[in-house]
């Protein structure tokens, strides 16, 4: 094996590494998610109905992944707020 082949051989394992981290963090947020997209969250500052579930990582939980609850802002009767605002609520900070 040359060193350009050993390179070569580092670079597609650090890939699989990374693929396969990013694919068990996805099943771990998810197997530890109860909602769902259209479900209605809050925090402390409001309310949301989701849209999109990423995944983040919580530094001061030994970089666990997280759920991000991403969606349109709602006021207290459930309708969207004008002008639409989109907003983001960590899995941690649900009430």
């Amino acid at each position: 094996m040359t060193l350009e082949e050993y390179k070569k051989a580092l670079t597609k394992l650090e890939k699989a590494y990374k693929d396969g981290k990013k694919h068990a963090d996805a099943l771990y947020v998810a197997s530890n998610n109860p909602y769902r997209k259209g479900d209605v969250v809050g925090d402390k500052l409001g309310m949301i109905r989701i849209s999109r579930i990423d995944v983040a990582y919580d530094k001061s939980d030994d970089n666990l992944p997280k759920a991000v609850y991403v969606g349109k802002a709602l006021d207290l009767w459930g309708k969207p707020v004008e002008p639409v605002t989109v907003r983001k609520i960590w899995q941690p900070e649900l009430i």
